[in-house]
């Protein structure tokens, strides 16, 4: 078996972050999004984290200079109208089972902003064959574990409708905003113009 968990980076508190490079929601924003692995890294150095079991480490970091491109805009009410090529569609990512709204834009919003989401893990529980050797070595195997469930440039977001995550700010929000289409990887055949949302609720 290939290794598929890759070593990222040590928090301040010594925790050991690693991610999974093919099947995650943070492999797909790596890919995407140049740069992000290495600030990603930076943010990770800098903060003290602690992911019980029970509950996810989720927060955004202020770098204090730009570093990059947002993918996400306000939705604007001509998004909902007019030829089909300009109108909002919803369509599911890759590596994910929820719908998420994407529109038309010229232009991205710049940010200062990281978003990161850091999720319990086991190490000892995973198939060693698939893990980064790094993480194998004997001085780190005691410390806790962190995997990257997801890291992205921008804001921090109330989860997507439909998503085990969901509150009841998710669909005002995602009803009000979108991604720009074309900054993200879909599944293709998933793309569709009519909402998956009840959208008289916007």
């Amino acid at each position: 078996m290939s290794e598929t968990r890759k070593y990222i980076e040590t928090t301040a508190n010594n925790g050991i972050v690693s991610v999974d490079i093919e099947h995650s929601h943070a492999a797909t924003h790596l890919r995407e999004q140049p740069g992000l692995w290495e600030l990603t890294q930076e943010v990770l150095r800098r903060s003290h984290i602690v992911t019980p079991p029970d509950k996810d480490a989720v927060f955004e970091t202020d770098m204090g200079r730009t570093v990059g491109e947002m993918d996400l805009v306000d939705v604007e009410p001509s998004d909902w109208e007019g030829p089909k090529e300009h109108r909002i569609r919803w369509a599911r990512r890759m590596n994910r089972e929820t719908w998420t709204p994407l529109v038309v834009r010229d232009k991205r919003p710049s940010t200062r902003f990281i978003t990161v989401v850091l999720k319990h893990l086991d190490i000892a529980r995973l198939d060693p064959t698939a893990l980064d050797p790094k993480l194998l070595e004997p001085e780190i195997a005691d410390r806790q574990h962190h995997d990257l469930y997801t890291t992205y440039i921008g804001r921090k977001t109330p989860s997507l409708p439909g998503d085990r995550y969901e509150t009841g700010e998710s669909l005002p929000y995602w009803l009000s905003h979108a991604l720009i289409w074309g900054t993200q990887a879909v599944q293709e055949d998933t793309v569709r113009y009519d909402s998956p949302w009840p959208v008289d609720e916007q």
